[in-house]
């Protein structure tokens, strides 16, 4: 750059005063101040999640992981479940099964908590509104694009300040999956979205991902690096959890070993593996009763 080129560019920043420019750390504990009523704590419903966690915040990505059948999209209901008794609104984005078959399981012994979801799908969006959406941004209508206008449609009609999604690799078509290059990099870059749309909308998300089958260590915990298309999920999530069944006869949450489960087993075993914002981790048991998940040994023998 000439001496020229350099006083226009310094000259232009010091006359920046876009919302984004750089202002004292005071100015910004103000601006803080004021809007401290719009984001928001909540706690899960469980107590050793929530002590370990000291609840959840506005603006976090809570991934949820483990192997198939481990309880993931159970231990995310009875989060619904929770919340809902403390009357705080959620949105569920269940892409593996069709609502009334998603109605059907979590509805405990008849009584539905108030959660709010799509009545159709993404297949079912309206031609005209993809050919609208296509033609303002230039691009394809995609399915994380339908989910972002879900959150705000759920967030502006009824007040929504949860959403869970269940489940990331859901999202990628399994054309597209078949054809790409780098997978992992692109879940990457589709949790990176997910996280900004927490940040955006000042919502909590909790998001499934899948865990890579470990065969050799059959009887070990997983753990965090299992995560399938791990790299960029783990770094991108403020907290992840892994949750997976265990024998109800185990009773030490710091062992790695896994008894062998017998058919009346009913024990999950829940380890926070990260957890940016307090930084504290630890590992407990829940028990699966009535489709739910409770920290309470009572109901789990």
């Amino acid at each position: 750059m000439t001496p020229s080129e350099f006083f226009e560019r310094d000259q232009k920043a010091a006359e920046y005063a876009g919302p984004d420019r750089v202002v004292p750390s005071q100015e910004v504990a103000e601006d803080l101040k004021l809007t401290a009523e719009a984001s928001f704590r909540v706690n899960t419903g469980f107590p050793s999640l929530d002590r370990i966690l000291n609840g959840v915040e506005a603006g976090e990505l809570v991934v949820v992981s483990g192997p198939t059948a481990g309880g993931k999209t159970t231990f995310l209901m009875s989060i619904t479940q929770n919340m809902a008794k403390d009357e705080v609104r959620s949105a569920w984005f269940t892409l593996e099964v069709t609502p009334r078959q998603f109605i059907s399981k979590i509805s405990n012994q008849g009584m539905l908590p108030t959660f709010y979801l799509p009545r159709r799908g993404f297949e079912d969006v309206p031609r005209e509104f993809v050919v609208e959406f296509e033609r303002e941004h230039g691009r394809q209508f995609q399915m994380f694009d339908w989910i972002e206008f879900k959150v705000v449609e759920a967030t502006v009609k009824f007040g929504t300040r949860v959403v869970f999604i269940d489940h990331i690799h859901q999202l990628f078509s399994l054309a597209k999956i078949a054809q790409s290059r780098n997978m992992s990099a692109e879940v990457g870059d589709l949790v990176a979205k997910i996280k900004n749309l927490a940040v955006t909308h000042n919502l909590v998300v909790f998001l499934i991902a899948h865990n890579r089958d470990d065969v050799e260590n059959k009887n070990r915990d997983p753990y965090m690096e299992s995560v399938r298309d791990s790299g960029l999920i783990i770094r991108y999530a403020d907290t992840v959890v892994g949750i997976w069944r265990v024998a109800n006869r185990d009773d030490d949450p710091n062992s790695n070993r896994i008894s062998p489960i017998n058919e009346g087993d009913n024990k999950s075993k829940l380890r926070v593996w990260k957890n940016r914002r307090e930084g504290t981790r630890g590992a407990f048991y829940a028990y699966h009763t009535n489709h739910y998940l409770t920290e309470d040994a009572f109901y789990g023998t």
